[in-house]
Parts: structure tokens; sequence; C-alpha cells
């Protein structure tokens, strides 16, 4: 209506009838009336009314305003910021280009001056000697690029010994992307001419109707085939059916070479990984090596004599090496982290003690040093007294401590191999045999959870998982309606964005741009956390890698969904899933709908370049590192508090999600938009080289699977080439002019059979174990090792015991323990602190009154009344 009051003059108005009411020039005395609101407008643009009415905005609730929005109903793809093609894409993709090369050369420069200035945060292996697997890395050069060279000359093998198979995995995965798209780049682009002579250079304006030229973006996309398809027949040439048909085959030509050109990539690149992941196993240290864990173990085998002699009778006495049931520990843990507080506030005490000694020499002891001795002794006596009772538990089979997990290690990895293909009971649910996880990385609070406890969990977090991913729309509508410009201005902090607005009529467009997606982007930033919260919480972990692996496999899931497949969807994911089952036929034609949003999706991996870029200026481990610089006491220390990065959305599991969802969107993408291929081997070279560089001369080693998630993201890379084989099956099936069109699209299906064929096989090749013969090969090894060094079997790398269950190291505490083993004498449950005492006056350092404290001291640390008597009872057995 504006727009039409611009151009055409305003109708004259009717003159007033002599008997009208209406007041032409009111009184002196009166107020003058003022023009209703919707008619200022009018005014304004006639010549009226110059003083323009401060606007008033309406006061929604927050309710109110998210069932306004609720009711608009918007379509998923507007909501989560996904645009559809239009004609100033091509302008975009330039100036996003631009951008994105600006930005990732200023992280770059960024990353540079750090790793002069800091080289403790960018380059610790090469600045901290002694550093953890720092021998025979490359130093890179002087010069600006010498990093780029120094992490493309590293060696496989250097990369797996310092920063572990994953981490490896990982930057092979990149290497692949970067081969995969340089090879369909070759294929793809042969798309270029044929798109451009043989397509159909205008389409019709969705608004208007009137046939508009494509820009050079859409003339290199498949919209110059379905440009013809809204056409009358009758106003094509007749050339145009013949070009367009030709076209159609092409594609149905370069789908075939898209799927088995990344097919052979995938092969090759597993075969690969298949070298390094049994020299990994040969060399997995003892006792993982040699070791199954347990599951579901009936209560007659709940103690570690019972299992030992449960698996010697099966296999044999001298198979059997060691047999362990995971403890419930509650409250030793929590007696175990008294003592390390403890110990903690002691050093730092003596600490401060040591810098206030005088120049003289002479020690002086401060009352704070006395006390937390004491304390800390008390503490000690406890947590030992509390141990016994719990050994004792476990050898009398208390439910209580004994839980329904265990760990079993063999004498040979002979037996441990034969002993985990075999089911053990004619109930498959009892004894199940596994691989277990790194001693360091297990999770022994989940694996002594009761098994009916593990079953509510998980079926609570499948049910908090499953509500993300179907609320998420109604919440994403819901925030857009809370954080939009109009309601924004109403709420009293933000009052004088109205005035701003006004006052400045280009900022609002800006702002509507921030306040609509600002937000949006800041809550997808912590989903990676939101998931992770939920697996680490409600799920049962044997490892804390497998949280990442969880997390990863989630994680794409729901980039999948929201990212790729969105403009696909409905108003909401429930009402998509209603659609496709009462109507399977509309999954294709709501397939077809993904190719009107490729512009969007070559900016959205362009800008996936500075992402990539970001994690080289490690901006949270800097500021951490400024944070703890003033109270390290040594550059170790220093690193361990800065290190390490946020393990959530820097972790392997989201890494690894995020660059598969590259991959799944370029090669989606690849036959309707082909400069996607381009962009995409760009990412991918970027990245290869950047976590090169991170994963081994910057970053902490973290717990390694061995490749599972390489394992789990060439499966992704299948569910991608389903879905493109499906898309461009959609969308040359919509062909209208008769069976004879539709016919490259019946070929293009073909494509899902030889897909079938190479994911079954796929899935039939064994990773996870080791022939049996390179076992057998790595028990000779290890023998003839061990006759050499005249030792029997292999170095320990860990054990398979709670850290709280460990018998002491401490030579003081052993004494102390031993003393008062020799106690035979029946005491209450008061009289157990002073019998303490007395074992321990032979203590170097320890005095009468040291231990002359009453036992509501002791129960302090012990927790209650009925832990005391527990603790009685130990100490007396």
């Amino acid at each position: 209506e504006v727009e039409t009051s611009r151009s055409s003059p305003a109708p004259p108005s009717p003159a007033p009838s002599p008997t009208s009411d209406i007041v032409l020039a009111p009184a002196p005395s009166s107020p003058a009336p003022s023009p209703p609101s919707d008619i200022l407008p009018a005014l304004a643009l006639e010549g009226g009314p110059t003083d323009r009415p401060k606007k008033t905005k309406a006061h929604l609730s927050f309710s109110q305003a998210i069932v306004n929005k609720l009711a608009e109903e918007p379509e998923a793809a507007a909501v989560t910021g996904v645009k559809r093609n239009g004609d100033e894409d091509a302008a975009g993709l330039k100036a996003s280009a631009l951008f994105s090369m600006v930005t990732v050369s200023l992280f770059i420069a960024c990353f540079l001056a750090g790793k002069r200035l800091y080289p403790q945060v960018y380059a610790y292996r090469l600045h901290l000697s002694g550093a953890e697997n720092s021998a025979g890395i490359p130093r890179p050069s002087e010069y600006r690029l010498g990093w780029w060279s120094a992490a493309a000359d590293l060696d496989d093998s250097t990369i797996i010994d310092i920063a572990g198979l994953d981490a490896f995995m990982l930057c092979e995965f990149f290497r692949l992307g970067r081969r995969l798209f340089g090879m369909l780049m070759l294929i793809v682009f042969c798309l270029f001419p044929a798109h451009f002579f043989l397509g159909r250079r205008e389409r019709l304006d969705p608004g208007t109707g009137t046939p508009t030229m494509m820009n050079w973006l859409s003339r290199m996309g498949v919209d110059t085939i379905i440009g013809s398809w809204k056409i009358p027949e009758t106003s094509l040439a007749p050339y145009e059916k013949a070009h367009n048909l030709a076209l159609s085959w092409i594609h149905a030509v370069v789908v075939w070479c898209v799927v088995l050109t990344t097919i052979t990539h995938i092969f090759r690149a597993h075969h690969k990984f298949l070298g390094h992941r049994f020299k990994w196993l040969q060399e997995v240290p003892y006792p993982r090596s040699n070791t199954v864990m347990v599951e579901n173990i009936p209560v007659e085998q709940r103690s570690d004599r019972d299992l030992h002699s449960y698996f010697a009778r099966l296999f044999s006495k001298d198979a059997i090496k060691r047999a362990y049931i995971v403890r419930r520990t509650w409250r030793l843990k929590r007696l175990s982290e008294t003592v390390e507080r403890l110990e903690a506030k002691l050093a730092a005490a003596q600490a401060r003690q040591d810098a206030e000694t005088p120049s003289t020499g002479s020690s002086l002891r401060t009352a704070d040093v006395d006390v937390l001795e004491t304390q800390l002794d008390l503490a000690r006596k406890a947590f030992e007294v509390q141990r016994s009772s719990v050994e004792e538990k476990v050898h009398s089979k208390d439910l209580s401590v004994c839980s329904s997990s265990g760990f079993v290690t063999f004498s040979t990895r002979r037996w441990c191999r034969l002993a985990s293909r075999e089911q053990l009971q004619a109930d498959a649910n009892v004894m199940i045999l596994r691989d277990p996880p790194d001693p360091g990385d297990v999770r022994w609070q989940d694996l002594a959870q009761d098994p009916a406890l593990q079953s509510t969990r998980s079926i609570v977090a499948w049910a908090l998982i499953a509500a993300v991913f179907f609320l998420w729309m109604p919440f994403t509508v819901s925030l857009s309606a809370l954080t939009s410009l109009d309601q924004v201005e109403t709420y009293p902090a933000f009052a004088w964005l109205s005035d701003f607005c006004d006052k400045h009529p280009g900022a609002r467009p800006m702002l509507e741009g921030v306040f609509a997606t600002g937000a949006l982007k800041l809550v997808m930033s912590f989903l990676p956390t939101t998931l992770m919260w939920i697996v680490t919480t409600f799920q049962i972990l044997r490892a804390g890698a497998l949280a990442q692996l969880w997390l990863q496999r989630l994680y794409f899931a729901f980039l999948l969904i929201f990212v790729v497949l969105v403009t696909a969807l409905e108003k909401t994911l429930i009402k998509s899933v209603t659609m496709i089952v009462e109507s399977p036929k509309a999954l294709l034609s709501e397939m077809c709908k993904m190719s009107t949003s490729s512009h969007f999706y070559v900016n959205y991996i362009v800008i996936g370049w500075i992402a990539l870029a970001f994690e080289l200026v490690r901006a949270a481990n800097l500021a951490k590192f400024f944070i703890s610089r003033r109270t390290a006491k040594s550059p170790e220390e220093l690193r361990e508090l800065s290190e390490p990065e946020d393990t959530d959305y820097f972790g392997m599991g989201a890494r690894m999600a995020r660059a598969t969802l590259t991959l799944t969107v370029g090669i989606t993408f690849c036959s309707c938009l082909p400069i996607i291929s381009l962009a995409s081997a760009m990412y991918f070279f970027l990245g290869h080289r950047v976590y090169r560089w991170t994963q081994v001369y910057t970053e902490t080693k973290k717990a390694d699977l061995g490749g599972s998630f390489w394992v789990s993201a060439l499966h992704h890379i299948f569910v991608a080439l389903f879905i493109y084989v499906l898309l461009m099956t959609s969308l040359l099936g919509q062909a209208p002019w008769g069976p004879l069109y539709v016919y490259p699209a019946f070929a293009t299906a073909a494509a899902f059979v030889a897909l079938a064929f190479a994911y079954y096989r796929f899935t039939h090749i064994v990773w996870e174990t080791l022939p049996f013969e390179a076992v057998a090969e790595s028990d000779f090894t290890v023998r003839r090792k061990s006759l050499l060094r005249q030792t029997c079997g292999a170095a320990e790398h860990g054990e398979y015991v709670q850290k709280e269950c460990k018998e002491p190291d401490s030579p003081r505490l052993s004494q102390s323990l031993r003393m008062t083993k020799k106690r035979t004498a029946q005491l209450s449950d008061r009289e157990v602190a002073s019998d303490a005492a007395s074992s321990c006056k032979g203590i170097p350092g320890a005095s009468s009154s040291t231990f002359r404290l009453p036992m509501s001291t002791m129960d302090t640390f012990a927790g209650d009344e009925s832990l005391a008597a527990s603790s009685a009872a130990g100490y007396r057995a």
C-alpha cells in the first residue's frame, strides 16, 4: 500500500456535506484532535503532519508472545535460519568467501603471535623439557608457515604414539575428505558447461509469474533443469525438452560416479585403518590385553575368590591370574577424597610455613599445621578402617558392597581370546564378557550400579534425548518469539531500542538479524554440552571415552536432521514423521525441497573455514593460562591448570560429528550445485593441517578407543550417500513430460543396489579383534621378551582395582596398619579412636596429644554413627 501511494497520486477528497459534523478548524481553547494512528503514514507521504508521534509497543507477556508465534506455524527451515535460493545469493557467496578468508588469515596471525609469545599454550611439547611423548617431533622452521610444513611432515607412527589412534584417524578423516572432494571436483565440474549451455537460463518469478534471468550461481546448478518443468510445455522451444532429457541422463551418470568413487575411497582408507588398528591391538599393554570385563555376575560368584574359582574351573587354574569384583565404595570414596583434600591443605600450610621461616633457619611450627596433621592422621585411620570393612564384606559376598560387574585377568592373550568368544551359561544375559576399557578410564561408579537401576537410568536417558529432538522446533520457535526485535523493545531494559531505531532506520534490519539468530546460535553452541550431560548423568558407561562416542552419534543425528534435512521437514519433527507414515510417497516430494536451499549450504561450508582456524587460537586455554600464571609454582603445573580444552565442544566426538556433517553436506549437494565440492575440498584441506598441529604439538593426549570414532564416521558417510541418491532420484522423478523423461530417475535409483552391497561388505569387516594367529604371535613375543629380561610376565600399565581399594603405598601408613592389626581386644565403637592412637605411638612426629580426641572427630570423616560402627567392626577384624 505504501509503494502504491508513492507511485500514484492521491485521489481527490470529496467535498464535505453541508450537514457534516466534521470540525475543520478547532477552537483555540480546545485541544487539536490527533489523526488516527492508522492514517499517520499516509498523511506523512501526502505532505500532512510531519511530527511523528512516539511509537508505542504492545506489552505482550512471554506466554502470549510464544502462543502468537506458534500460531503462525513457521517453516522449520525458516526457524533454523536455512534460506531458500534467491537472486542475491551470488553476491552473498562472494562476500562470505572474502569474509572467511580475511578472518582465517586474522586467526592464523593471532596463532603465530601466540606461538611466539606463549609457546606453553600453542606448542608445549617443543617448549617444556620432558613433555610426554615429545621425542621425535620435527621442529618447525622459523618462517611464518613453518608450522604448516611441520604438520605436513609428521609421520603416521609419530602421531599415533603421541596423540593416540583416535586422534590420528581424525586427521585421516580430513585427508579422506580432501582426496574425495578432489576427485569429485573432476567429476561434477563437468556439470558446469552442461548446465550453462544445455539448461534453461530463465525461471518464473514466484511472485509475478514472469520469466526472469538466473544469476551465475543458479545457472551452475540444478535450477536449470527444474526451471523448465515449471513452464507450460507449449511455451518451450522444441530443443529445450531434448536438452532437459540429456541433462537428466548426465546427472544419472554423475550419481553413479559419485557413489562408486566415494565407496572406493572409503574402502581404501578403511584398509589403511585396519593395519593401524591391528598394530594398536598388538601393542595394548598388560593387563588390558589379557583381561575381560564381566557383567551380570550371579550372586554365587560375587566375590574375588568365587569369581576366580568359577573361571579356573571353566578353563584351568593356570589360565586365571586374577579376578576382581567391582565394589560399591561410595562412603570409602568420600573418605578418600577427604584424605586427599587434607593432604593438599597440609602441603599448602607447610609451604606457607617454609616461606615464613626466618633467615636463621629455625623452623616455626604453626597451629594450622598441627591441626591439619591431626585431622589428616584421623582421616587416614578412618579410611583404613572403612577399607578393611569393605574387603571383609567382599569376602562374605555382602550385596551392599559387591556389584554384578568384575574383571578377570588371564595369564595369556590366547586364554583371554578363547574366553571372550564363549557363552558361559544358558542364559545369554548372565556372565556377559566384553572388552575392557583402559584401567585409568574405567567409570567404577557406573559399573557398581544395580542392574535394575541401570535399566531405569538408560530409559530416562533415551527419554531426555527424544525430548531434545522432538521439542527442539517448538523451543526454537518460542525462543525466536521472545528474542525478536519487536518483542525485545517491549522489555523495560531495552525500551531505548525503539527510539534508537527511529533515529537510525538503517540499524533496524541489522538488529533484527542479530536478535533473530543470535539467541539461536548461542543455544546451539550449548547443544553438545546438553547432550553430554544427559549421557554422562543417566547412561551407564564402562569408560569415560565412551561418552565422546555417544556424543558423536547423537550430535551427528541432530545436525543431520536440523541442518541438512530441515528443508524437507514440516513445521515440527513430529508432523513430518506423521505425514511420511500416512503417505510414504510424500517423502519424495519433500526431499525435492532440499535443492531449493543449495546456495545456503555453500555459504555454510565457507563459514565453516572460520571455525577450523579458530581452534588454532585456543582462546579459552589462553585465558586459563593468564588466570593461573600467578598461582602456578612450575611450568608443568601451569600447563596442567590451563588444560584441557572444552571436551564437550572441542572433544573427539563433537569434532568428528561436525567434520562428518560437512562431508555429508558436500556429498548431498554436489550435483545440485557443483561449486560446493570446491568449498568442501578447501575445508578438509585446512582442517587436515590444523588438527595435525593441535593433536601433536598442542593438546594433551586423551583416552584412546582405538578407532571407534573413525568407524562410526564411515557409517555416517554411507547415510550421506543414501540421502544423496534419494535426493537425486526424487528430483529427476519430477519431470512432467511422460515416462521417457523419468527413466533417468530409475537409473539413479539403481545406485541403491551398489550402495547396499558396499555397506554389507563394510559391516562384515572385522576390526574389533585381532586374528587368532596374531594373538598367538603376541603371546610368543611377550614370552621371548620376558625370558630375555629374566622376568615373568609383561610390565603392568595400571590395574583393574578401584583407587580407594588399593593397598596403601605410604610406609608410615603401612606401619600404622600393621600395628593396628595386632590388636585383638574387644573394643566398643567409642574406643576405636583411642586404640588407634595407642597403635600409632611409634610413628615419628606423633605425640600423645595428637590422638587424644573424641570419637566425634572421627565421625566427621566416617560419615555417621552407623559407619563408625562398621568401621569398628572392620578394625576388629
